[in-house]
């Protein structure tokens, strides 16, 4: 019997109830779907950064005053240079900027700014200049181990890696005689450049990286700080000494600061903003203070803290709200506590540090490389160490050596840039520019150690030729004996191209790790003893790093 057979009350009386169910379950879908329930829109995507910027670190170096210098990209997690880029002539400074996209390097030498993508992979290889086994290309860095196990070694030599490609480099011209050394930005549309040759600040707009604007700041910029919401610039000059803000929005230049009542600006030498805006922080070298400004008022809110004449590099630590400032003429790292304008100071005992780091994401640690010399020219060595601190208790965790080296034509002596220093966005890695090294050393967080000494390109110049006599192999290293022939002294650093050997193992092309009397050390695990060798050798320098950088 179907539901039609039913006698009409009780048909009726289903209808009605299966109406009523009917009602019921549409309520209920209709209140389950409203709270699912919205208008038709078109979702507005934020741009997000590319990957391949994530965590890279770029290496500049200058390749004397009348060459191009260079700029090499290092990928982070792979410990491996990806680019290289050629940029002006006597490259000093440079920074990451558009959500590290692109860097920006100003050249001294040419009155130019370079500007390039880190992490792009073009097509252009730079081609090795050597096709033996275990050579690396002589326009491009290689990288060695400076923890080889030395256990012996092994049947064929492994081969090199493959070369960094060649950037595609922009570069913006400047007027004659600026002689850039400073760039700064916290903003997505334009960078600003110190141009100490003509006491000038420009503006160069990121999206069409030309020159907007230029204004004159009343003396020659050394270093400039942007408050993270961009509302002011700070510059330190010299000639005359003086500290000025600087308007951003249309480039004003705002009335020169007023150092504390009683004090002068000596040789103000950085500066630094504060995350939240409301102080900038001015190291005077000449005057060994620290000064705090209030950026509302533009006016040295307390008495300068003494930091000890000859302090030349200080740097803000965002996560404990602290200032490090480094002073190799008192071999001092002096710990500022920015958390008051007090400053309360903590002293820190440092053979000559130069540079700091401190170490993402949450500055637990910070690395302070230092450069000491000994003895005289022309006997002179320069010893590069890293000091790594626990930043809760200051305490020494470890002190890690570099080199030991003769000083380096053109290497700015007992600056920050004789070994500049930086940390990867994720902590893994500490990079130090080893200036008078010619390499840029890679720290391996987790253990403190050296992990690898990557090279820097080859310099333009003279290359020096070798009588190679004798061969002895031992672990992962062989030295050579050698009779000059013309060309600069051999020195820790050089790239060595070694040919007509007897034992092919003897041939390639390596990095001198050491020089000793008629004899000079390389690399090599697959070296053969030998004497009474023909060989000969070509032996070119590497540029000066100058300046590392990350985007931490």
């Amino acid at each position: 019997m179907s539901i039609f057979d039913l006698p009409p009350a009780r048909f009726a009386h289903f209808v009605r109830s299966l109406g009523t169910v009917t009602v019921c379950l549409l309520i209920l879908m209709w209140s389950g779907c409203g709270q699912y329930y919205r208008p038709v829109a078109t979702p507005i995507i934020p741009t997000l950064p590319n990957p391949g910027f994530t965590n890279v670190a770029v290496v500049i170096t200058q390749n004397g005053a009348n060459q191009p210098g260079a700029s090499t990209t290092i990928d982070v997690a792979g410990d491996s240079e990806t680019s290289q880029s050629i940029v002006g002539m006597m490259p000093v400074y440079a920074i990451l900027a558009a959500n590290s996209t692109k860097v920006y390097v100003v050249n001294h030498g040419n009155n130019t700014v370079s500007t390039f993508e880190p992490s792009v992979i073009p097509t252009t290889p730079i081609i090795p200049t050597s096709s033996s086994s275990g050579s690396s290309s002589s326009s491009s860095s290689s990288s060695s181990s400076s923890s080889s196990s030395g256990s012996g070694s092994s049947s064929t030599p492994t081969p090199p890696p493959a070369p960094p490609v060649l950037n595609q480099v922009t570069t913006i011209s400047l007027p004659q005689g600026s002689a850039p050394d400073f760039v700064a930005s916290t903003e997505s549309a334009n960078i600003y450049v110190g141009n100490a040759g003509t006491g000038t600040v420009s503006v160069i707009s990121i999206a069409n990286n030309a020159v907007t604007n230029t204004a004159s700041v009343g003396g020659s910029p050394l270093a400039m700080a942007e408050m993270p919401n961009a509302l002011k610039l700070y510059v330190v000059n010299a000639n005359p000494s003086s500290v000025v803000s600087v308007n951003p929005i249309n480039l004003t230049v705002n009335p020169p600061i007023a150092p504390f009542p009683g004090t002068s600006w000596i040789t103000p030498v950085w500066v630094v903003a504060r995350t939240d805006n409301q102080r900038v922080y001015v190291l005077d070298q000449g005057a060994g203070s620290v000064s705090s400004i209030d950026t509302f008022s533009d006016t040295v809110v307390a008495a300068p803290v003494s930091v000890g004449v000859g302090a030349n590099f200080m740097s803000y630590d965002p996560n404990l709200d602290r200032i490090y400032v480094t002073n190799p003429t008192t071999s001092t790292v002096m710990v500022l506590d920015a958390t008051t304008d007090a400053l309360q100071a903590t002293p820190l005992a440092v053979a000559n540090p130069v540079s700091l780091a401190t170490l993402p994401p949450y500055g637990t640690r910070f690395y302070v490389p230092s450069a000491r010399f000994t003895g005289t020219a022309p006997s002179q060595t320069v010893t590069a160490t890293v000091t790594v601190f626990n930043a809760q208790d200051l305490s020494v965790m470890r002190t890690i050596p570099l080199s030991s080296v003769e000083p380096a034509p053109g290497c700015p002596a007992q600056t920050w840039s004789e070994l500049s220093v930086a940390a990867s966005a994720d902590g893994s890695r500490v990079y130090v520019g080893n200036c008078d090294a010619g390499n840029t050393a890679v720290i391996q967080t987790s253990n403190n150690t050296v992990l690898l000494q990557m090279e820097a390109p080859t310099s333009a110049a003279t290359p020096a030729r070798l009588s190679v006599t004798s061969a002895s192999q031992s672990g992962s290293s062989t030295t050579y004996g050698f009779s000059p022939i013309s060309g600069p002294t051999l020195r820790p650093g050089m790239s060595v191209t070694v040919s007509g050997m007897h034992d092919s193992g003897n041939n390639g092309t390596f990095p001198i790790t050491a020089v000793g009397s008629g004899t000079f050390t390389v690399t090599n695990p697959v070296g053969a003893t030998a004497g009474g060798q023909t060989g000969s050798g070509i032996a070119l320098t590497p540029q000066i790093p100058v300046l590392v950088l990350t985007n931490s």
